[in-house]
């Protein structure tokens, strides 16, 4: 089964674009975003050094991408979150995880997970694209 990749447009023209995580259900993630050039390689962490950080701490979970939006064509953003959970409610308890992308306070890529905790890691990326 294939799994289509979000493609994010990006207006050239608008503000720097943002990635926020939020984790749901009593939960937090440890997590890591990182943004890739336009070969798939040499990944830059955003929020970081090394794109890790935690939900559930005093720091929020939203950052700019630290490029300007003309610059992002064909980059990708690649994020993955571990959970633990507040409460123990077993295995079967579930979790989600919303990644969004933002340029000037609108939503313009949605992408997560949700799931049972008995598989508490998820993943994915977002292709980016500038508008022409």
């Amino acid at each position: 089964m294939a799994t289509t990749i979000p493609v994010v447009t990006l207006d050239p023209a608008g503000g720097p674009p943002e990635v926020e995580i939020v984790v749901g259900h009593l939960h937090r993630a440890d997590y890591q975003l990182l943004l890739f050039d336009t070969t798939g390689a040499n990944p830059v962490g955003i929020g970081s050094s090394d794109g890790k950080g935690k939900t559930g701490d005093a720091t929020p979970d939203r950052f700019p991408l630290g490029v300007p939006a003309s610059a992002l064509h064909r980059r990708t953003l690649w994020w993955q979150a571990g959970l633990a959970s507040f409460v123990d409610e077993g295995n079967a308890q579930p979790f989600s995880v919303v990644v969004r992308v933002l340029q000037d306070g609108r939503i313009v890529g949605l992408g997560g997970g949700v799931g049972a905790m008995d598989r508490p890691h998820t993943f994915g990326m977002f292709h980016l694209k500038v508008q022409s």
